[in-house]
């Protein structure tokens, strides 16, 4: 059968079923299928021109099997199909060389399995009823170059599991949909200009194994959330939130993974969940966002609970009052977190979250002079001497430190119980040691008993010994009581 003859067969209506296989060079030129009824099989067929599909009739069911699509039309591509009117389509370990494309396209079910799309997969304005891209039965992944759903409507559910998406997979949902991905490898997840979504969920589908799920690039730019968006056990790179708002939905985040950079920008976490979240390895910028109504459970902050902000990721060097708005930027997210984490009951994130708050406030007081000279310095020596009274050993540390430099002036200046500073050496003993040093120990009490013999010089300095020792023994004191101050 040549491919003139295929041409005339498929341009007819038959009701009965055709089977065409191994089919070398079907066509080089534009095919258009315009079949009534029955089941339609394309098996081993090579495909040298576009394959586009118009007007078909109602319950027509049509497979591609080990297909080769070799059509790169600038408009159609290799696969271009319109008013599928209700019909079942199946592509099953096909390779497409130029985009495929479907639009304003109306099917019961489309079946993708184990495909090699080296073009772009588009749906523009189609509405399916069920949408499945799977690995085939010889457990052949689908390997797909970039996915764009625009204007799209499956009305049961839009699956895609066992699959590898190379540069991006792009949402743009005006209509209630039903979207499920499993276990692959997505290089770019874009859910752009995406409204009223009624369930998306991202999962793997191997239990806690994140790595069987990778995403590169998680983009929600511009989205207004009413239904439920979930990401199970996975793992992404880079996660942007842009101006996302939630509007009496359902966000979480379970099992997830973020490895490089989590950016959430003029965004509202109200309600969203983090749940098992490990952000370790994770870049963190929140700016100008409200986190106040996010929930934070057993999630591992990175290193320091540090947080950046878009200014910190410029290559060029920043001015003066970049500077300054970064860390006043820093202050109000850490501020933020402080308070979500506290009233949740996480009380030691909490505190971590407090002392950078301290931190990019003093240095934001700094930079810009909010602050009186004698307020800066507070904040300073709070920094330098207790950690904003976070660190017991920093105080500690001072306290014998500042005593020790009071207790060499407070002899220098006078004999003290028999005590006395001497450079001869011929005067020095275990007692007077021994003795010198219970001395010191006793005067680190605020409330030791003032000797009578004192100077007036040695009394100064007993005075700033009692101030010093009460001084460093409160930041002890608090240090100590951290974990059960909030």
């Amino acid at each position: 059968m040549n491919s003139s003859q295929l041409i005339f067969f498929l341009k007819n209506a038959y009701e009965e079923d055709i089977s065409y296989k191994e089919i070398e060079n079907f066509s080089e030129h534009e095919i258009q299928v315009r079949s009534n009824s029955g089941v339609k099989r394309f098996d081993h067929c090579t495909f040298r021109g576009i394959v586009k599909f118009s007007r078909l009739k109602v319950n027509t069911r049509l497979f591609f099997i080990n297909c080769i699509f070799l059509g790169e039309h600038e408009e159609f591509g290799s696969f271009y199909s319109s008013e599928g009117n209700g019909n079942h389509l199946t592509f099953r370990n096909c390779t497409f060389f130029g985009d495929v494309i479907f639009k304003s396209d109306n099917y019961s079910a489309l079946n993708l399995d184990g495909n090699d799309f080296n073009g772009e997969l588009t749906f523009n304005g189609s509405s399916i009823t069920r949408i499945a891209i799977n690995q085939s039965a010889k457990e052949k992944k689908s390997i797909i170059s970039a996915l764009s759903l625009i204007n799209f409507n499956a009305t049961e559910v839009f699956s895609i599991r066992d699959s590898e998406v190379k540069k991006y997979m792009n949402f743009q949902f005006q209509l209630p949909s039903q979207v499920f991905i499993g276990q692959g490898k997505y290089e770019v997840i874009n859910f752009e200009n995406t409204t009223n979504l009624n369930e998306v969920i991202i999962r793997s589908e191997v239990g806690e194994n994140r790595t069987s799920l990778t995403i590169g690039r998680l983009n929600i730019p511009y989205l207004k959330l009413l239904g439920k968006l979930e990401f199970q056990f996975i793992l992404i790179r880079e996660l942007i939130l842009e101006r996302f708002i939630n509007e009496n939905g359902t966000f979480r985040f379970q099992g997830v993974t973020i490895a490089e950079e989590m950016r959430c920008i003029d965004s509202d976490f109200q309600n969203i969940k983090f749940n098992d979240v490990d952000l370790s390895c994770a870049r963190l910028i929140l700016d100008r966002s409200y986190l106040s109504g996010a929930y934070f459970a057993n999630t591992i902050w990175p290193q320091g609970h540090l947080v950046q902000s878009l200014l910190d990721t410029e290559t060029t060097a920043l001015a003066h009052w970049e500077i300054a708005a970064s860390n006043r930027i820093k202050r109000e997210v850490y501020r933020q977190l402080k308070q979500t984490t506290n009233s949740q009951g996480n009380g030691i994130d909490a505190l971590k979250f407090f002392r950078n708050e301290m931190q990019a406030y003093s240095l934001y007081a700094k930079q810009l002079g909010q602050e009186t000279k004698a307020n800066r310095w507070l904040l300073r020596i709070s920094s330098w001497t207790a950690d904003y009274g976070l660190s017991y050993l920093r105080p500690l540390g001072w306290l014998f430190v500042f005593h020790f430099v009071c207790f060499v002036i407070l002899l220098g200046i006078a004999d003290y119980k028999g005590l006395y500073m001497t450079a001869n050496y011929q005067f020095a003993s275990w007692a007077a040691f021994w003795h010198a040093t219970g001395e010191f120990f006793t005067l680190l009490l605020p409330t030791h008993k003032m000797h009578e013999d004192l100077t007036g010089g040695q009394m100064i300095v007993d005075f700033f010994m009692r101030l010093f020792s009460g001084y460093f023994i409160y930041h002890i004191i608090q240090a100590s009581r951290r974990f059960v101050r909030f």
